[in-house]
C-alpha cells in the first residue's frame, strides 16, 4: 500500500506545484485505488503440510493418489529368537573304553575302536550339514595312549580332510570345518595307533562353547514366539486426522513386507488387529491372516475385506487413532493344519538352510489413501504483511478474491488481521468460502473452479479495520475443508497436482490531506 500512496502522492505534487497549491488551504484529494493483499497458494502436499506432517509420510498410490503412510521395521525370526529354530546339543562327557588287540613282536598293542555319539537334535530335525561360529573338540587320554589318533569322519577342513586330533590338542572347529552328521546325527570317533600295554584305557573328547553359524537339513515344525509390531501414528498424520471432524476413509491397507532369507517354508499368521488397544477382528482361513513365506519377499495386505464386520480399518480411523498393533505368529515349516489348508498343501520334509545372518524381516505400512469423505477440516496459516507509513484515511475497502481451485474440497477462509503485539482482529465480516471443482479426476483432467472478474469474491471490511491497517503486520488464515458433496457421503479423491491459487486484493476509497 506504502508504494500506491506514494505514486498517489507523486502524483499529486505534480498537479499543485507551481504555486498553485499556496491558493488553498486544507486541500483534500479523494483517491480511488487498488492494491495487492497478497497471495495463498497450495499444492496437495503443501495444503497437508500446515498439520505439520512429515513429508516422509506422503507418498502416492498408482492412480495418482495421495496417501498417508506410517510403519514399523521388526523382525519375525531374528537375534531374539533365531535359536528357536534349531537347538543342537553336542555329546559330552565322551569317555571312550579303548581294548588293546593282540601284541606284535615288537611288543606292540594295536588300537582300532569307534564310538558313536548322537548330537542331541529335539524333534524330528535331520542335519546334514552344520558350520560352527565357535567351538572347539580336544582329546585327553593319559600318555599311554600318545601314539593314537581320534578321527571324526563326519567332520571335515576346508580341503575335505577327516579331523584327526592327538591327545593333549585341542581343534578351532571354527576355522573352516564342516559337520556332516551320518544317520541319525551321529558322529563316529575312530581311534586308531598303538601302545605298550595290553590293559584297558580310556580316552575322552570334549566339545565345548559350540555355537552353529549355519546348518542344512530338515529342522521340524517350530512356533516361533509371537512378535507384536506398533505402527506408532505418525505426529503429523494424527496431526493431519486430529484436525477433521468427519472423516471416512474407503480403501485403507496395512501392508506387511516380508522378506525371508532362511531357505526354509516360514507360515505366518495374524493372530490379532488392535487399534488402540481394542480388538479388530478379523476373518479366519486359509490366504485370508496365514500366509506361507517362503525365500524372498512376499507382500501381503490386510484391507476392510479381510475384516469380520467388512469396514473394520475404515471404522477405526477417526482423530483419536495413535497405534495399530499386529500379533503375528511365525511357524517353521507349518503342517497343513497350521495353515488351515486341505491335506497335502504343504510340502513336508523340505531342504532347510539357515546361518546367523538369516532373518525374517517384515516392513509394517499403515496406508491411508485420501479417497473417501472429508469434512470441517481445519488449519492455521499466516504471512507477514507491510501496511505501516499510510497517511490517508480510508472511508471503504472491499476486498476481492480471485483465482482457481482444483482440490475436491470447498474452502473457506477466515482471514485475520494482527498487530505487532500479536493482537488478532477478524478481518473480513463472514467466512468466505471458496467453492470445490465440480468433478473429482487426476489434476491435469480436471475442471478447476474459477474465480475471476466476472464472479470475483467480495467482502467489505469495516470502519475500524480500516483505519487501524497501518497497525497489521502479518494476515493470519483459519482454513476450514469440506469434500466435495460431503453431505451426501460422496466418496472424493485427492490426487497428486492438485492446487489452490488465489489472489487477494483490496480495493480502497479515501482521502489524502495535503498542507
Amino acid at each position: 500500500m506504502r508504494k500506491d500512496i506514494a505514486v498517489i502522492c507523486a502524483l499529486s505534487t505534480l498537479l499543485f506545484s507551481c504555486n498553485v497549491a499556496d491558493d488553498f488551504e486544507n486541500l483534500t484529494l479523494g483517491i480511488n485505488t487498488s492494491m495487492s493483499l497478497g497471495t495463498i497458494k497450495f499444492s496437495e502436499a503443501s495444503l497437508f503440510e500446515l498439520s505439520d506432517i512429515d513429508t516422509s509420510v506422503i507418498r502416492y498410490d498408482e492412480e495418482g493418489v495421495m496417501v498417508l503412510s506410517d510403519s514399523v521395521v521388526v523382525d519375525l525370526i531374528g537375534d531374539n529368537n533365531l535359536d528357536d529354530i534349531l537347538s543342537v546339543t553336542f555329546p559330552a562327557n565322551n569317555k571312550a573304553p579303548i581294548i588293546p588287540g593282540g601284541s606284535s613282536s615288537a611288543g606292540d598293542y594295536p588300537v582300532s575302536t569307534t564310538v558313536t555319539y548322537n548330537m542331541d537334535v529335539s524333534g524330528s530335525e535331520r542335519l546334514t550339514e552344520v558350520t560352527l561360529s565357535r567351538g572347539t573338540i580336544s582329546f585327553s587320554a593319559n600318555d599311554a595312549l600318545r601314539d593314537v589318533t581320534c578321527t571324526v569322519a563326519e567332520i571335515t577342513d576346508e580341503s575335505g580332510r577327516p579331523l584327526s586330533i592327538k591327545p593333549g590338542q585341542s581343534v578351532n572347529l571354527s576355522d573352516g570345518y564342516v559337520i556332516k552328521p551320518a544317520t541319525g546325527n551321529a558322529l563316529r570317533l575312530q581311534y586308531a595307533g598303538t601302545v605298550h600295554t595290553s590293559s584297558n584305557l580310556e580316552a575322552q573328547v570334549d566339545f565345548s562353547n559350540m555355537e552353529i553359524f549355519s546348518a542344512r537339513g530338515y529342522f521340524g515344525r517350530k512356533e516361533i514366539s509371537t512378535t507384536v509390531a506398533n505402527v506408532k501414528i505418525d505426529e503429523g498424520t494424527n496431526s493431519f486426522l486430529s484436525n477433521v471432524e468427519d472423516i471416512y476413509l474407503v480403501d485403507p491397507k496395512i501392508d506387511i513386507v516380508l522378506d525371508n532369507s532362511f531357505r526354509l517354508p516360514v507360515g505366518v499368521i495374524i493372530e490379532s488387529l488392535t487399534c488402540n488397544g481394542r480388538r479388530i477382528f478379523l476373518k479366519d482361513g486359509y490366504n485370508t491372516t496365514r500366509y506361507i513365506v517362503n525365500e524372498g519377499r512376499m507382500s501381503i495386505s490386510i484391507s476392510n475385506e479381510d475384516t469380520e464386520s467388512g469396514d473394520g480399518i475404515s471404522q477405526i480411523i477417526n482423530k483419536n487413532l495413535k497405534e495399530v498393533s499386529l500379533s503375528i505368529k511365525a511357524i517353521v515349516n507349518p503342517t497343513d493344519d497350521d495353515m488351515m489348508a486341505p491335506a497335502g498343501t504343504v510340502v513336508p520334509d523340505v531342504d532347510n538352510y539357515y546361518d546367523r545372518n538369516c532373518r525374517v524381516g517384515t516392513v509394517i505400512r499403515f496406508g491411508m489413501p485420501l479417497w473417501g469423505v472429508f469434512g470441517n477440516i481445519s488449519y492455521n496459516d499466516s504471512y507477514d504483511v507491510d501496511m505501516a507509513g499510510t497517511e490517508m484515511i480510508l472511508q471503504n475497502a472491499v476486498m476481492a478474491i480471485a483465482g482457481t481451485n482444483t482440490f475436491p474440497l470447498s474452502l473457506s477462509l477466515d482471514l485475520y488481521s494482527v498487530d505487532y503485539d500479536d493482537n488478532e482482529k477478524r478481518l473480513t465480516k463472514e467466512t468466505i468460502v471458496i467453492p470445490s471443482t465440480s468433478d473429482n479426476l487426476p489434476a491435469d483432467e480436471t475442471e478447476p473452479m474459477v474465480l475471476s472478474q466476472d464472479n470475483y469474491l467480495l467482502t467489505e471490511l469495516d470502519a475500524e479495520t480500516i483505519n487501524n491497517m497501518d497497525q497489521v503486520s502479518k494476515i493470519r488464515l483459519k482454513i476450514g475443508a469440506s469434500s466435495l458433496d460431503a453431505d451426501k457421503r460422496r466418496y472424493i479423491k485427492i490426487y497428486k497436482g492438485s492446487s489452490l491459487d488465489l489472489r487477494l486484493t483490496i480495493g480502497i476509497q479515501g482521502d489524502l490531506d495535503l498542507e
